[in-house]
């Protein structure tokens, strides 16, 4: 139980912090406008026009759909995540992200935002609304990130080498 808490501080607090002390307007955004036709997917790196790369190509990393947390591990002991205390993330293709912890059914913390993967290696978060609070500036967050071959599992490590393993549980709305 002390490394669930461990693990649920280390995922969300950050974002919970980032919530303190701001205020928001009533007419401000939650969420920036995804972006205008033709524009790059989160994670693509802009390149003038014709810029040519060096070396082979390598496919940015773009996220889609929902992942539900399955487990942790701390110092190689893995533990299955209790099953009424849930974590998801949705990712949009157009670089926007939910988040969400529910305890019994009961979302306990949400959060919205822009996502993108830099290296192939590290999401970012840009936290936009954290429970509803606008966050101006945004407030940004890194995981190491491991997402395998079929996209179906993602795990994400902190750096103390603690991890959460994510499994894909569905698509996201609208995809």
């Amino acid at each position: 139980m002390k490394n669930l808490l461990i693990l649920f501080v280390m995922i969300l607090l950050p974002a919970a912090f980032g919530a303190c002390g701001r205020t928001a307007s009533s007419t401000e955004s939650a969420l920036p406008p995804p972006p205008a036709g033709g524009a790059a997917p989160a994670g693509t790196p802009a390149q003038p026009a014709g810029a040519e790369s060096k070396g082979p190509a390598v496919a940015p990393v773009v996220l889609s759909g929902v992942y539900t947390i399955s487990e942790v591990e701390d110092k190689g002991v893995v533990k299955m995540w209790p099953p009424d205390n849930k974590i998801e993330f949705i990712f949009h293709p157009d670089g926007t992200y939910a988040r969400r912890s529910m305890i019994r059914g009961r979302v306990d913390h949400a959060d919205t935002g822009k996502y993108r993967v830099e290296g192939g290696k590290q999401l970012v978060l840009s936290i936009v609304s954290s429970d509803n609070v606008v966050q101006n500036p945004a407030k940004e967050i890194r995981h190491t990130i491991d997402l395998s071959a079929d996209a179906e599992t993602l795990k994400m490590t902190a750096k103390d080498g603690k991890s959460a393993l994510f499994r894909k549980t569905g698509e996201a709305p609208g995809s």
